[in-house]
């Protein structure tokens, strides 16, 4: 039983390591997506999973972020969700 939970525990952070935003997937659904991973995962402050939620877009997405003359990083992801839906 305790070798079935690290497995799953093991999988789940493997399976949340190569988790990246879909071409056409939302912020909101790819955050949602994120969020049902890390709910099993230990928990993390809001600014390492805004970054890490970042650092997983689109290229294309975080290209347009970057361009869009933002000058400060947001601080969670809802103000990165609430930033894209504005960029």
């Amino acid at each position: 039983m305790i070798s079935e939970g690290a497995n799953f525990i093991t999988s789940t952070v493997q399976e949340h390591q190569n988790i990246r935003q879909k071409l056409y997937q939302s912020p909101v659904k790819f955050d949602a997506q994120l969020a049902a991973f890390e709910s099993v995962i230990e928990a993390r402050s809001d600014s390492i999973l805004a970054s890490d939620f970042f650092t997983r877009f689109d290229e294309r997405l975080r290209n347009k972020m970057a361009m869009s003359g933002w000058e400060q990083f947001p601080i969670s992801r809802r103000e990165i969700i609430a930033f894209v839906q504005r960029v």
